[in-house]
């Protein structure tokens, strides 16, 4: 029996993915369900064969020779190096300009120092190779390496990019045995040889780059990921190869030799980890990735448009089929003109079908983020036409593909319309990505000397127009000086024009007197963190502050808020009291202790109170954090949040969760009030019952989210579902007590929580069967 046991043990930790892979898994599964595409259908130029190999060098001349002795001596010997001397002091140009002059395979150039991430996107936006690769000056590729690695590649058409396993090397190039580096991948234990993890499925999940320095990926790779980021410097490969996996194929090769040699001494970038903070800078980066992660499941707008040409209808026809099957939002482009959109978080996909580059040019009435792709016949024309990307349908080999020198610009060849419909959105997604990750840098955090406006106060509103009124009232007489903050105000229903009517009546009421300035944003994706983002995209404070389109702030709510702000060191996220306005006579579902479920939040606290455990956090209508924490965590996650009838919430307590993990403190301000006004017909046992059971459901996420703590387990959901069962027996067959009981609230409330346990215990159960399934990142 313990044999029997111990292998059932061994058998569940083999097949059963842990919360971490599962994660990823997770999403693997739903991208591949919601954005499908085949990489191998999407070709780019190219010169078939060659290995094109990114040489960064700043101040190499110790061992830059060894690096390049051991490129020039590969067996694979169909390569071109790129070498880059990024502002060296010392003579590795001189070294570099020596070797390119024995060798033609070696291009040498020479620019002021811009660090290692701009220096690598140069050299691949130059590769002319159908595969890609980098390495440092201070390691050496043993001579077979680019021969194994291209093979692997060519053995499994389907992978994207293959990584190896490594020996170690000291500063002398002797192996380095009997340390702690990758104590735990030594083969044998003690020696210079390491076998990295053969599954990603992790990667992006738990902070460990794993990937290695022996690497080598396909051109459509580096076309299709991009540049590496300027904004993650000295985690640049990593977040690199994050991306990889989260879009594409990233695999181990399918041999286990050891064919790099990774140098460790005292001037390298990984022995000066703690100076440098390598370490410290990948917990923001894990909380970007998965924001980036979520927002690559998020929906997209799309304006399809063609030439008179009738096959360019004919293909325009066929792009607009695809995206009603995927229930994609497809707007007129007329119609999306006349609308006043976010540039940031929501990605807008222009689509023009046509038959001659210069017949047509994008519009200029969309935000300079959208992705505007120009989709016809391959022509060889300047790039001054304003568009992103050209794509043709047409089947062309990669040498006869039109480079247009533009860093991945040039013509790309998507013959399958559902791969040129993900493709493209995916392109759009990174230009947003790519903005957010920058302007994430430049947001200074508020202070009592900051200028300018100190508070962007957001209002989302969905068909809520009779008690917006009140609500943008209450902001426009605040004691807080006008100059001081700013209204936007986001209409979730562009279809519903009563929003921007009640705006233009308050302005033309308030005409003569002193208002903060106030911006009209239109959100065509439903959703409250759909909208929340796009008043997060449009401000321009210090910190943004959420209030409810049914929330009346006190007279100085502002005032409180943006004096914790600038006072307070080191702030992410400040709530205020949030008071329900309950109606006489009082809704008998609204008992004493619940009015939480209509969002009233209020505490013991009298002064400004910092709180630790997520369950204290704030929520609801009134919620501010500084832009700079809501750019760096990526805004607010989309699959979380109300939207319609769905009334699941929790997008609150996840940024102030991220906040907290980036470092940031959680403040109350108890003197910051506002009154919630809800409508009298939301007060029923129908919205309370849904309330509870979606709470029990999103806590329940945030914890597979790994959010929170894992506490929900497989036997305490049982247990409650037990519970909840015998709960619902009770009332379904003791008649009697059940029609007694009916008219008791207390009854509704003991069935509805139960209910939220069963719908809890089912997906637990749902779960527990996805966890054993073969991770979608397949181990070799």
């Amino acid at each position: 029996m313990q044999w029997l046991n111990r292998k059932y043990k061994e058998t569940l930790n083999y097949y059963q993915m842990n919360p971490y892979a599962y994660k990823f898994d997770s999403f693997v599964r739903s991208f591949k369900r919601s954005k499908p595409i085949d990489w191998t259908g999407v070709v780019v130029p190219f010169e078939p064969g060659l290995v094109s190999i990114i040489l960064p060098s700043f101040n190499g001349e110790k061992m830059i020779s060894e690096s390049l002795d051991s490129l020039l001596a590969q067996t694979y010997q169909n390569i071109e190096i790129i070498a880059i001397n990024d502002g060296s002091s010392d003579r590795t140009g001189e070294i570099l300009e020596e070797y390119a002059r024995k060798d033609s395979r070696i291009r040498v150039y020479h620019q002021e120092n811009l660090k290692i991430p701009k220096t690598l996107s140069r050299g691949m936006r130059m590769a002319r190779g159908e595969f890609l690769t980098w390495t440092s000056i201070d390691n050496r590729s043993k001579n077979n390496c680019i021969e194994m690695l291209v093979g692997s590649l060519k053995r499994n058409g389907s992978w994207d990019m293959v990584y190896a396993n490594i020996d170690i090397i000291d500063e002398h190039g002797e192996p380095l045995v009997g340390t702690d580096w990758y104590r735990g991948n030594q083969v044998p234990a003690g020696s210079e040889h390491i076998h990295l993890p053969s599954n990603t499925a992790e990667l992006n999940t738990w902070p460990n780059n794993h990937v290695g320095a022996a690497f080598l990926y396909r051109a459509r790779t580096a076309w299709a990921i991009g540049d590496y980021s300027a904004s993650r410097f000295l985690v640049e490969d990593y977040d690199y190869w994050m991306r990889v996996n989260e879009l594409m194929t990233l695999r181990h090769t399918d041999f286990d030799d050891c064919i790099y040699d990774y140098r460790f001494h005292n001037e390298s970038l990984t022995s000066k980890d703690e100076e440098l903070g390598i370490t410290a800078n990948r917990g923001k980066l894990m909380s970007f990735d998965e924001f980036r992660r979520s927002f690559y499941l998020s929906e997209s707008i799309w304006v399809v448009s063609s030439d008179d040409d009738e096959a360019a209808q004919l293909l325009a026809s066929s792009v607009k089929k695809e995206l009603r099957s995927r229930g994609s939002i497809v707007f007129e482009a007329e119609k999306l003109a006349k609308l006043k959109l976010p540039r940031l978080w929501i990605s807008i996909v222009q689509i023009h079908c046509g038959d001659s580059v210069n017949s047509s040019s994008p519009s200029t009435n969309l935000p300079d983020t959208a992705c505007r792709v120009y989709l016809g016949t391959q022509e060889k024309k300047s790039l001054d036409t304003g568009w992103d990307l050209f794509v043709t349908t047409e089947s062309i080999a990669p040498e006869n593909l039109i480079n247009l020198e533009d860093g991945y610009r040039g013509w790309w060849s998507v013959p399958a319309i559902p791969d040129l419909v993900t493709f493209c959105e995916i392109q759009a997604k990174n230009i947003q990505l790519s903005e957010i990750e920058k302007l994430a840098q430049s947001i200074n955090l508020p202070t009592s000397e900051s200028e300018g406006v100190a508070l962007s106060v957001v209002i989302c509103t969905c068909k809520r127009s009779a008690t917006l009124e009140n609500s943008l009232r209450s902001l426009l007489t605040q004691t807080l000086a006008a100059e001081s903050f700013e209204i936007i105000l986001v209409n979730n229903d562009p279809a519903d024009e009563n929003p921007a009517k009640v705006l233009e009546a308050l302005q033309g009421e308030f005409a003569d007197k002193q208002t903060p300035e106030i911006k009209f944003v239109d959100c065509p994706i439903p959703g409250l963190s759909y909208a929340r983002n796009a008043g997060l995209s449009e401000s321009s404070g210090a910190a943004v502050l959420y209030v409810d389109d049914d929330a009346i702030a006190n007279p100085d709510c502002l005032e409180y808020i943006v004096d914790c702000f600038a006072n307070s060191p080191n702030v992410g996220v400040v709530g205020g009291h949030i008071r329900l306005n309950v109606p006489e006579p009082r809704p008998e579902v609204v008992t004493e202790g619940r009015e939480a479920l209509w969002s009233q939040y209020l505490t013991d606290f009298k002064t400004t109170t910092e709180v630790k455990n997520w369950w204290e956090f704030p929520y609801g209508a009134l919620w501010g954090a500084t832009r700079r924490a809501m750019f760096e965590m990526g805004g607010f996650r989309c699959k979380f949040g109300r939207i319609g009838n769905d009334y699941g919430g929790g997008e609150e307590v996840i940024a102030a969760l991220l906040a907290k993990s980036l470092g940031y403190r959680i403040l109350i301000e108890p003197k910051a009030e506002v009154l919630h006004d809800v409508e009298v017909h939301r007060f029923t046992r129908q919205h309370a019952k849904k309330t509870i059971q979606s709470g029990s459901l999103v806590n329940y996420k945030l914890q597979t989210e790994l959010y929170l703590p894992t506490e929900t387990t497989f036997m305490s959901a049982l247990r409650n579902y037990r519970t909840s069962l015998r709960t619902r027996i009770k009332f379904l067959f003791r008649r009697a007590t059940f029609r007694s009981d009916a008219k008791n609230i207390e009854a509704f409330y003991e069935k509805s929580y139960a209910k939220g346990h069963a719908l809890v215990f089912k997906e637990k159960l749902l779960d527990l069967l996805r966890s054993f399934r073969k991770p979608s990142v397949k181990k070799k």
